[in-house]
């Protein structure tokens, strides 16, 4: 009896050993990928040993993206086992096959896995095409629309996905090495979409269209896009005949009880050649175009006094060019007038698949001299890329008159009207010369009663003007004031768009002028370089997607300090010089 109790023991110690040895072993969730996917690698370990593996041997061949780790205990007959599992997410850094070495830990040495990894291809690597010839197909292709491309020329690109079964959360992305020496737009938000028979398969085709841009002359290497998405592999539930059943209200129930299928796949190398800019021309001159058209105007009226302030406005509109490369347009200068160009502003349109980018120039003058003259042209040189030439553009000639101060009496009555009071620079006061000049004629008829009820009279007319313009202003600070609320409550909120609109309401009883319809009119008003760029970081978050943030308790603070700005109401042609001395 002794005996038999001995050798059941040992029978147990011994299963009781084998239950619970300790062991180490690899484990990954596919054996063959494609370039870009995530491995998933499970390390398994039965033990008491405390501590993490080492992973360094896999940092040859992989990239870690991501790990993870879970434990648990089990009780068998009295005697307790740990078990260990920790999973790392590992990205290939090479295509081919790939033996991931066996790793050392608790004194053990486990097994090794060997994966391959498909290079990325045209046509997406599908694992059930080995074994079925229907299975899904998946391919990407570009094509360009011309193959004679010079330096800065858009050039229009097409990218098509050809899809035989349905792909699920597609997207397509630029290979970021290829996009250097590009500017690149894309030209359709949403991709044209239909339905062909190619190869004997129903296929989904879908169109997306990108205007690029090359800044490098040479053999150049075009920007390859990659798509990255999955599809639904459905399983088989053994009922085929009830299959269509599964169909409500045209969504396939099916994909519920799917696999996910990765499907990537990268459109195929291309390489241009880029002609560069013609002889004779510099790179920052270089225009490649399709079409070029320039367009002006200036005040209704042509004929200006001597230091009376007018404006020209000139809009260049060139097809085929994107709004950062516009060159710098050079105003040409003149003999009889000051000159104070404004910075441009560029407005981008897609219109019939080209990038049209059209240059708003607003130009102050000054005439210091009397005469008949011509305003300067513009004149922008630029390359047809439909005759190969180069062609000079000019604007259209406009001719202007400037009288001399004692030239009014060739006005005609309106342009008297307004060209009468003129500064004295001596007094620094304004005058009514009409007024004076009739005065001083008449001084010796007037006699002293009339003159006293006529100052009488002048007195009243003042104190009622005074009157009006207080209560006038004293609305319009009231108004001032319910839209600079309603502008810090829009901001406070982050309702960018209707802080936008608030702005320019407040803006334009601000300064007293309906004209102001941007943020570019209402900075020419303000004058504050800071408040500028506020501005135009608000005017990025509401039409492009960026990064950039508004700080709206510094936006806020600075738009009250301009509020308490009291507005000069002089006359053009006194603050217009000051401005720009």
């Amino acid at each position: 009896m002794k005996i038999f109790k001995i050798v059941i023991g040992l029978i147990m110690f011994f299963y009781s050993s084998f239950v619970f040895a300790d062991e180490l072993n690899l484990v990954v969730d596919k054996k063959v990928l494609s370039e870009g996917d995530i491995l998933r690698l499970s390390i398994i370990y039965n033990g008491s040993e405390n501590g993490k593996p080492d992973l360094s041997s896999l940092q040859n061949d992989f990239q870690i993206v991501s790990s993870s780790s879970s434990s648990q205990m089990q009780q068998y007959m009295g005697s307790v086992s740990q078990s260990k599992k920790w999973t790392v997410g590992l990205r290939p850094l090479k295509s081919g096959k790939i033996i991931i070495k066996p790793i050392s830990f608790g004194g053990l040495t486990s097994n090794y896995e060997e994966v391959e990894v498909k290079e990325l291809t045209d046509v997406a690597y599908i694992p059930d095409s080995e074994n079925n010839f229907n299975s899904p197909f998946f391919k990407i292709e570009m094509s360009i629309d011309d193959n004679k491309v010079y330096l800065h020329q858009q050039i229009n690109v097409l990218v098509t996905i050809y899809d035989s079964l349905g792909l699920k959360d597609g997207r397509i992305d630029l290979v970021n090495e290829t996009k250097q020496n590009w500017i690149i737009k894309q030209l359709s938000q949403r991709p044209y979409m239909t339905n062909e028979v190619i190869g004997g398969k129903n296929m989904s085709v879908i169109k997306f269209w990108y205007a690029m841009f090359p800044q490098k002359s040479g053999d150049l290497v075009m920007p390859r896009f990659r798509f990255d998405g999955y599809y639904i592999k459905n399983v088989n539930l053994g009922i085929d005949s009830f299959h269509n059943d599964f169909m409500m209200l045209g969504v396939d129930f099916r994909n519920a009880f799917g696999q996910k299928v990765p499907v990537k796949m990268e459109t195929k190398e291309k390489i241009i050649n880029v002609l560069p800019n013609i002889e004779g021309v510099l790179l920052k001159d270089w225009l490649p175009l399709k079409a070029l058209e320039i367009n002006e105007n200036i005040s209704a009226k042509k004929g200006f006094k001597v230091g009376e302030a007018f404006s020209q406005n000139i809009e260049i509109k060139a097809v085929g060019i994107e709004k950062n490369m516009f060159p710098d347009i050079k105003i040409p200068n003149s003999n009889y007038l000051k000159q104070y160009p404004e910075k441009p502003e560029f407005v981008e349109e897609i219109i019939d698949g080209n990038i049209v980018t059209t240059a708003k120039y607003n130009i102050v003058y000054i005439p210091y001299k009397g005469g008949d003259f011509e305003l300067p042209q513009i004149m922008v040189k630029w390359f047809n890329l439909n005759t190969n030439q180069e062609e000079v553009s000019l604007s259209k000639k406009e001719f202007i008159t400037v009288f001399q101060n004692q030239d009014f009496s060739s006005f005609s009555e309106d342009v008297k009207k307004e060209n009468e009071v003129i500064f004295d620079k001596n007094k620094n006061i304004n005058i009514d010369k009409k007024e004076d000049k009739l005065k001083k004629e008449n001084s010796d008829n007037i006699t002293l009663k009339k003159l006293l009820s006529f100052n009488f009279i002048i007195i009243i007319g003042v104190l009622a003007i005074l009157f009006i313009l207080l209560l006038k202003g004293k609305k319009t600070n009231k108004t001032n004031a319910f839209y600079r609320k309603e502008v810090i409550s829009a901001i406070e909120r982050h309702d960018y768009h209707l802080a936008k609109s608030k702005i320019i309401v407040w803006a334009k009883i601000k300064f007293g002028d309906d004209e102001i319809k941007n943020f570019g009119d209402i900075a020419r008003y303000v004058n504050n370089s800071h408040f500028e760029k506020q501005l135009d970081i608000l005017n990025k978050l509401l039409y492009s997607k960026s990064d950039e943030l508004l700080d709206s308790v510094d936006f806020i603070k600075t738009f009250k300090n301009i509020d308490k700005v009291k507005v000069k109401k002089d006359k053009k042609e006194d603050v217009l010089p000051n401005l720009y001395n």
